[in-house]
């Protein structure tokens, strides 16, 4: 099962908030996000610490119906991307998360507290999403087929 795709001539929509967009914010969004954002969603995006590896791996599983949130805060942590449906955390780290201690030493700690209340967390680098996004969300929307959790299975 792949990335489902947009039909031709449907208007483009707000991966946040589903938002009918003109073609010029489409555009402007797509340049400066990776994703389209209505200009609301854009501003939100302008003033955070998301990547633009986040976005985009965010984007792609909206698209493929997944119902991700994106920046959730859960108590304790904001979390790049969550699946509440599977359970599921995505963090999309960059290479400070690979190489300093300390950074080592909070994630872990970031994951367990995830852990304690039912959730794995998958951490993925923003140099996997750049080159393997799509590949990454096929094998989410197959986990989440197997778990049978995925909206178009309600």
């Amino acid at each position: 099962m792949g990335v489902e795709r947009r039909m031709p001539g449907t208007p483009e929509t707000c991966r946040r908030c589903g938002q009918i967009l003109t073609p010029g914010v489409v555009q402007y969004s797509l340049d400066r996000f990776a994703i389209p954002l209505c200009r609301k969603h854009q501003h939100y995006a302008r003033n955070s610490t998301a990547t633009k590896e986040s976005l985009t791996l965010y984007g792609l599983l909206k698209e493929a119906g997944i119902p991700a949130q994106f920046e959730k805060f859960d108590g304790y942590k904001t979390i790049d991307i969550a699946i509440p449906a599977l359970f599921l955390n995505i963090e999309v780290d960059g290479a400070h998360h690979r190489c300093n201690k300390r950074q080592i030493q909070t994630d872990r700690l970031r994951d367990e507290y995830s852990a304690r209340r039912g959730f794995a967390t998958f951490r993925v680098s923003n140099e996997l999403v750049r080159g393997q996004a799509r590949g990454i969300v096929d094998a989410i929307v197959r986990y989440a087929s197997e778990k049978r959790l995925r909206r178009d299975f309600a």
